[in-house]
């Protein structure tokens, strides 16, 4: 739990920066380098895709990593643009979703509260259209929050699904090899001895010397072990079926 949060806190403190960076480079004299920027940028993702398989990158880090090139791309895109009256704006509500499905639902409302005090900063103009965009990531971002939490709840439930599959397959198996081994007992070992038993009671009764008492029980003890003998047989032929 501890692990996740220091995770989580640090990729919040990743993004936060990537969004400060691009508003930064927007406002100095590196915004008239901002082509340039965005090229060294998308050619960093390519080498990431390159060579992630080289290096073997988990999926996983290897798309957050990439997550975070697209957002400092973006926002820096829109930071040159006009922040709140960039024609690109529409990109933040996309990166909202996309944070709160990488990242996780809690990472949007951070992102979305990071984003609002940047364009905050940024030189007033116009203040209706500039509180109209402000008010559409306000209401975007609960919006991100619900559908990854949706989606949290639902790869939840496929994981627990595929764990009672595999749970149900181990247990077939277990099933059917507790069967082949009563099968086996029951036809050769157990089978075997009894009749066995069977024949030894049995010319034990044919014996002159036992009188007629001990013949008797003989007899019984000989009829219970036939009996047991068909009983296991029929045990046999349910197993089989």
């Amino acid at each position: 739990m501890s692990t996740n949060f220091e995770e989580k806190t640090i990729q919040a403190l990743i993004l936060s920066i990537a969004i400060g960076l691009a508003f930064i480079f927007s406002q100095t004299t590196l915004s008239e380098y901002f082509l340039q920027i965005t090229a060294l940028c998308i050619i960093l993702y390519i080498l990431l895709e390159a060579f992630s398989k080289k290096i073997k990158i988990i999926p996983q880090q290897k798309l957050i990593a990439s997550f975070i090139i697209f957002t400092f791309v973006a926002y820096l895109i829109i930071f040159s643009t006009g922040s709140l009256f960039s024609p690109v704006f529409f990109l933040v509500y996309f990166l909202l979703f996309g944070v709160a499905f990488v990242f996780g639902p809690y990472m949007a409302i951070i992102v979305s509260v990071v984003s609002i005090v940047i364009f905050l900063a940024t030189p007033k103009k116009e203040l209706l259209i500039e509180t109209l965009q402000i008010l559409s990531i306000v209401l975007i971002a609960p919006l991100s929050f619900l559908f990854a939490k949706f989606y949290e709840k639902s790869k939840e439930e496929e994981t627990k699904v595929a764990f009672l599959k595999k749970e149900e397959q181990l247990l077939t198996k277990e099933v059917i090899e507790q069967e082949k081994t009563v099968r086996e007992w029951t036809s050769t070992n157990f089978k075997e001895r009894l009749i066995k038993i069977w024949e030894n009671l049995d010319k034990l009764a044919r014996q002159k010397e036992i009188n007629s008492f001990q013949r008797q029980k003989i007899t019984e003890i000989s009829n219970q072990l036939s009996g047991l003998l068909k009983s296991a047989q029929m045990l046999e032929k349910r197993i089989s079926k």
